[in-house]
This record gives structure tokens, sequence and C-alpha cells, in this order.
């Protein structure tokens, strides 16, 4: 697999787009905390797939969003991994095709532009956090993260939220039980030690 450094070099976020997702985060943590009264919509494809339809989506609800921006923060979800409680196809990050054999040095090249142009079209997007140890190539992009069901238990998943400098949404467990949902978000709220891309 590539380095991250060569896989941001060959999509890089522009500086506009860069500052875009910086005022998207933080209008994000507004709405949050009661200091915009907007409400914070997260739509989109479960899996971001294929590109052409992706894209497609993008730019109808681009449209939406300039028609209802003074009401609503919308916030486009472009899931590339998709957990699975027992087997089946895991995302286009690894399997940028589902009906060809997996290839993930492909899908995360092929997601990470996906990612890009939609960000461009001018909406902010989010991803479900799944394999946080790919997550440096595709976290800068991102103005929400999600982490899912089957993860919300995790420890790993739970102290890397804990570092995302975007606003991160914790589920309940499959299960439902929703005091292990509080859990994790407690868990997220406070500050670990960890080791992570070879750092403290």
């Amino acid at each position: 697999i590539s380095p991250v450094e060569e896989i941001i070099r060959r999509f890089p976020l522009g500086e506009n787009e860069r500052e875009k997702i910086s005022q998207d985060r933080q209008e994000i943590k507004d709405i949050l905390e009661g200091k915009d009264s907007r409400f914070l919509i997260i739509v989109g494809p479960c899996s971001a797939w294929p590109m052409e339809a992706v894209l497609e989506y993008a730019k109808k609800l681009k449209k939406l969003d300039i028609k209802l921006k003074d009401q609503l923060k919308i916030v486009m979800r472009v899931y590339i991994q998709k957990p699975r409680t027992t087997k089946g196809w895991t995302g286009p990050v690894n399997q940028p095709d589902p009906f060809t054999k997996a290839d993930i040095e492909k899908g995360i090249y092929y997601t990470r532009e996906m990612m890009i142009k939609v960000i461009e079209l001018g909406l902010p997007i989010a991803d479900e956090a799944l394999f946080t140890h790919n997550a440096k190539a595709f976290v800068e992009l991102l103005s929400w993260v999600a982490i899912g069901a089957r993860s919300v238990e995790d420890q790993e998943h739970r102290i890397w939220a804990s570092a995302v400098e975007a606003p991160v949404g914790i589920k309940n467990p499959t299960s439902g039980c929703i005091p292990n949902g509080v859990n994790g978000v407690l868990a997220a709220q406070h500050p670990h030690v960890a080791v992570f891309d070879g750092h403290q």
C-alpha cells in the first residue's frame, strides 16, 4: 500500500476546501452546543458507490443545501467503509468494485478522489470510522465522524474518537443497549494516552 503522504499528494485538499472544512466543523459544533439554531442533517448513502452515482446525489443535495441553508446544516454521508455483523462487502475503500476482487490500493485512491470531489461541490462530508489504521488518508476531509454500532464498545475507536478534530457521533450498540452507547460517549469525551501512527 502506498504511504499516506503519497495518497494525499496524489489527491490533495485545496486551501479553500481546507478552510471550508474547518468552518463546517465549527458550525456543527455550534449546533450541538446550542449556539446555532439550525437542525443538523446527516444524510446520504450507506455505501458510497459507484462514484458517478455519489456525485450525482451530491449535486442534487447541494441544490437543497443552498435552498435550506438558513434552516439546516446538511452533511453528506460518503461512507467508504461498511461494517458487517458477519461477512460481506466492506465498502469501496477495500473493494472499489463489489463485483471484482478486493484491491485496497486502488480503493484508497478511488475513495479519496470521490470524497474530494464532493467537498469541491461545497458539501461537508461524513464517514464511519471502521478501520482506524488507515484513517490518516481521510480524516482531514471529514466534518463529521460516526462510531458505529459494532465499534462503540471497542477501546481503540473510543480513544481514536477522543483525538479527532471533527465532531464525532457515537451510536448505541447492535444490542440496542443505551448505557453502552452512553459509556462510549463518556469515554470519548476524555483524554487518553495512546500511540497512533508511531506517536504518543
